[in-house]
């Protein structure tokens, strides 16, 4: 599926279901993005699950066999409910609205697997992310205390109902 980006210059960018080839680039984006990154394995793990849906996005190959990878993300479906595991985009394509508009696409395809919300969490610190869900409809719900282990950071639960 290909879609265009607007931001500080014209992106292309198309996006596909993650795969093995891509992992050595999402755990890249990964550790640039977390202080508790998942490892490789992990993501592995996420390619056999049946309910994880995961995926990834390139900027236009330009005759590249690939592109670069700008953003990677996924979700679990439980019954009608898609569970954001995983979402980031690299720190070099942020503040672009690529997050936005990769989240949006993550989103409607759980709805169009028949998912009715989405739930996920977010670091306390994480104010730029926060934001970027605030915007697109999820609100905050909860707090789990000490949720990331490495940090003992808070997690705030945020959902959104209408999907």
């Amino acid at each position: 599926m290909g879609r265009e980006e607007k931001g500080t210059e014209d992106l292309k960018f198309t996006i596909h279901p993650l795969d093995y080839s891509d992992l050595e680039e999402v755990v890249k984006i990964e550790s640039l993005s977390f202080p508790e990154p998942w490892s490789v394995t992990m993501f592995y793990h996420e390619l056999v699950l049946p309910f994880s849906h995961f995926y990834v996005m390139r900027r236009d190959s330009q005759g590249k066999k690939k592109g670069t990878m700008v953003a990677y993300g996924g979700f679990w479906m439980v019954k009608d409910e898609a569970h954001i595991t995983n979402f980031a985009v690299h720190p070099d394509y942020r503040n672009r609205g690529i997050g936005s508009e990769f989240l949006g696409i993550l989103l409607e395809n759980a709805k169009n697997l028949g998912a009715k919300m989405a739930t996920l969490e977010v670091r306390t610190s994480n104010k730029a992310g926060q934001r970027l869900y605030e915007k697109l409809g999820f609100r905050k719900v909860g707090v789990r205390k000490g949720y990331y282990a490495y940090t003992g950071e808070d997690a705030i639960v945020m959902e959104r109902r209408d999907l």
